[in-house]
């Protein structure tokens, strides 16, 4: 925890908002994903990171963004300021209603779909709260068999 700033992930198959402004989380993953064959591609992967923070406003951070390793390849996502601002605010009148609370929790959910899975690897997601990088989580694509990929002969010639 630097600052104060906390963050955390986890994967699941699939992310739906429901009434009342709560989310359902199906098909959570816990450890790795262990698939039949590699490479395959998964119709549905989502991830939802968490980060926490001081319940002072004036701590509250300004500047966020979620930096998603997949296989090699980085996604940084924005957190918009918009969202950020309803935050504070939310935090603000909240922490009137509740003078014990200490610390406040913000989510930002990816839907990764289709994901492909091209070799046995990972996903590793970071945030980068007002300058400072904190690791969240990440999760292992491993499988039972793995298929080696097809050269064609002219690959192979010297």
């Amino acid at each position: 925890m630097r600052n104060g700033y906390s963050a955390e992930c986890f994967f699941c198959d699939d992310i739906r908002q429901e009434v009342g402004d709560k989310y359902s989380y199906m098909g959570v993953y816990t450890g790795e994903v262990i698939l039949d064959t590699i490479p395959r591609i998964l119709p549905m992967f989502s991830a939802a990171v968490l980060i926490s923070c001081p319940v002072d406003v004036d701590a509250i951070f300004s500047d966020v963004q979620v930096i998603l390793d997949v296989f090699g390849k980085i996604q940084a996502h924005t957190v918009d300021p918009d969202v950020i601002s309803a935050f504070k605010n939310d935090i603000a009148r909240q922490h009137e209603l509740y003078k014990d609370m200490h610390r406040a929790r913000l989510s930002a959910q990816f839907t990764l779909a289709p994901l492909s899975i091209p070799y046995p690897g990972s996903i590793d997601v970071r945030v980068n709260v007002d300058g400072h990088e904190i690791h969240a989580g990440g999760i292992w694509f491993v499988g039972k068999s793995v298929v080696p990929a097809v050269t064609s002969d002219a690959d192979s010639k010297p």
